[in-house]
């Protein structure tokens, strides 16, 4: 399997995909079947700043053969989400101080 989709890559947010989904419609988590590349299933959480809005998202992805929908959702999730749970606290902390100017 090959999936030409580079790490920093930017394309449209839309909901045809699970990272659009979890931005535009304010979901949990989303979960993409083939929808951006045939055979490949992704999973998407949220990340929020300190006031709750999503501001990013975290995913992953694997092969449809590799895991069912469920599987995805029954083990990858839990890890995602606390993942992305460290990359707010990380960023919560970060936000509270203010920046000085280079002078």
């Amino acid at each position: 399997m090959r999936v030409d989709i580079r790490i920093g890559t930017r394309l449209p947010a839309t909901t045809d995909t699970a990272v659009g989904r979890v931005l535009l419609s304010h979901h949990d988590h989303a979960l993409a079947d083939e929808e951006l590349e045939h055979g490949v299933r992704t999973l998407a959480v949220p990340i929020h700043d300190r006031t709750g809005h999503t501001i990013a998202a975290l995913t992953t992805s694997t092969h449809t053969a590799r895991r069912t929908a469920e599987d995805c959702v029954d083990t990858l999730l839990p890890a995602l989400t606390t993942t992305a749970t460290h990359i707010e606290t990380a960023l919560h902390t970060a936000s509270r101080f203010t920046p000085v100017p280079l002078t």
